[in-house]
């Protein structure tokens, strides 16, 4: 009973520290541009015309958006139970984030014996600036839900390497199936290093004799290229537009001008998304051949061996992303964690205290809490009340403006709003403005009429307005721009008395 109690107090601790950097205050951002937006609006479209499997933007099947919905359903799903506000479509990713701590936690206390292990690496994990953030556990996108199936399947395989046991395989390929259902085949990269550690640990003939690696294998297939195959079948060239998106045209080709080089993501690891726990990492690698044995040992040798070839993968794909990285966070958190257990465990172990026997354990536990208060205590202060960063701050200007019209804080009745690139992450904000019955509408800067009411923040459209319109402003927020058309220049006539004349 009472060590029953004792783990329901662990359980507990685990899922109070995990709530703050995954949970609090998801939705308090506007709605990101490019690929959340792009979910955003495929699962409102989702939700209302019931294809579930041919995603569709504006109506039509989406071939620029062109991976398998499992993320999209999710969100429909969240979408059904919250109702439509910016939290329900980000409730995947910030669940995908727990679920991947847990898994860790489970690993390590069912089969390495150690659940201190298990929950240092969850807090090098969730107070990881790459991992808490954009493009993963905070928004709307796929790469914490594919991070969640990553990192079950590099453990799972791992898992069977030590026990040999057949529902390892099952777990490692059921990672597999979900992955290439969030994200198509990014998950089938940590493939090579799996096929290494077998040959290093000389098992690669013992899983060729396993029955369930050809089953199992068979249903993946069954079940990923059924889906690939009936949406070809409902959309045609959707095969095509997968291949050019995801495949060979995106590894051997620059997509959307995102070209770095080759050091791109270890720089971007060491500089910015991994930079608190990057010599963690590098001591844990290193105090591996000489503190460690056993289990562990073998996990971070693992680890370090998936984490440099899926590096060298993405490093010599033509187009870079910065979220790329995600998978590699629960791994780097596995090999950085056993730097810091191995300090706790000699401090608990160690056997020079004379006051009670749980002197020890007391004194690593306060260890743990003073290294962790102050990483932990910086990435609540990043999601508590979340804040633009310098370079997001002007961009997303209009998108808080809408944001705070939605919630009824300003009056935007018979505006028109004009921009001039991709308005996906805008587009949401005036479609539940127009279901509120507000008169407001998109529009384009060179076709503006006399008393139009616009609506902007980009310098690019006041160039042109200030080229073609005489107008009177309203108001600004910021970067942002309220103006009254008056007329052309030269002339207070409008643009369609303009059109009658020369007609």
């Amino acid at each position: 009973m009472k060590k029953y109690f004792l783990n329901s107090i662990k359980i507990l601790l685990v899922l109070l520290l995990l709530y703050c950097p995954l949970f609090m205050h998801l939705g308090d951002l506007p709605v990101r541009i490019w690929d959340e937006a792009r979910l955003v609006n495929n699962a409102l479209e989702m939700q209302k015309d019931g294809d579930m499997i041919v995603t569709h933007y504006h109506g039509e099947p989406d071939m620029w958006n062109t991976k398998p919905p499992l993320m999209i359903w999710s969100q429909v799903l969240f979408l059904n139970i919250m109702g439509n506000q910016e939290i329900a479509f980000r409730m995947p990713s910030a669940i995908a984030g727990m679920l991947t701590c847990l898994f860790i936690l489970f690993v390590a206390w069912r089969y390495m014996k150690s659940y201190w292990y298990g929950l240092i690496a969850i807090l090098i994990l969730i107070t990881t600036d790459g991992y808490i953030g954009d493009h993963v556990t905070r928004t709307g996108d796929y790469d914490a839900m594919l991070t969640l199936f990553t990192t079950v399947s590099a453990l799972s395989f791992f898992l069977w390497t030590e026990f040999k046991q057949s529902k390892f395989i099952h777990w490692f390929f059921i990672g597999l199936i979900l992955g290439i259902m969030t994200k198509g085949v990014q998950v089938l990269m940590i493939l090579p290093a799996v096929a290494i550690y077998l040959l290093f640990t000389r098992n690669l003939i013992e899983i060729l004799k396993n029955k369930w690696l050809y089953i199992d294998l068979l249903i993946l297939i069954l079940i990923t290229g059924g889906y690939y195959l009936t949406r070809e079948y409902l959309n045609n060239g959707y095969i095509e537009a997968v291949s050019m998106n995801e495949l060979g045209g995106r590894f051997l080709n620059t997509i959307e001008n995102h070209k770095h080089g080759f050091t791109y993501y270890i720089d971007l690891l060491y500089n910015k998304q991994y930079s608190t726990w990057f010599i963690f990492f590098i001591a844990g690698t290193f105090f591996t051949f000489i503190f460690t044995t056993g289990i562990i040992r073998r996990l971070t040798l693992y680890s370090t061996l998936s984490i440099l070839v899926y590096l060298v993968l993405i490093s010599f794909s033509s187009t870079k992303l910065a979220w790329y990285t995600a998978p590699l966070f629960p791994l780097l958190a596995l090999v950085g964690a056993n730097s810091i257990y191995i300090v706790y465990r000699n401090i608990r172990e160690s056997s020079s205290y004379s006051i009670s026997s749980q002197t020890p354990g007391i004194i690593a536990f306060i260890m743990l809490i003073m290294f962790f208060f102050y990483p932990y205590y910086t990435i609540i202060d990043k999601v508590y009340k979340p804040r633009e960063t310098h370079d997001a701050e002007s961009f997303y200007l209009l998108s808080h403006y809408l944001m705070e019209t939605v919630e009824g804080k300003h009056d935007l009745e018979g505006f028109k709003v004009c921009h001039d690139d991709y308005i996906g992450h805008l587009e949401y904000y005036v479609n539940k403005l127009a279901e509120k019955k507000v008169n407001i509408e998109f529009c384009d800067a060179e076709s503006l009429d006399v008393g139009d009411k616009v609506i902007f923040h980009r310098e690019t459209i006041m160039k042109k307005i200030e080229d073609r319109y005489n107008f009177t402003e309203l108001d600004n927020y910021f970067n942002v721009q309220m103006l009254k058309i008056d007329g052309l220049k030269g002339t207070l006539k409008s643009t369609s008395e303009i059109g009658d004349q020369i007609e």
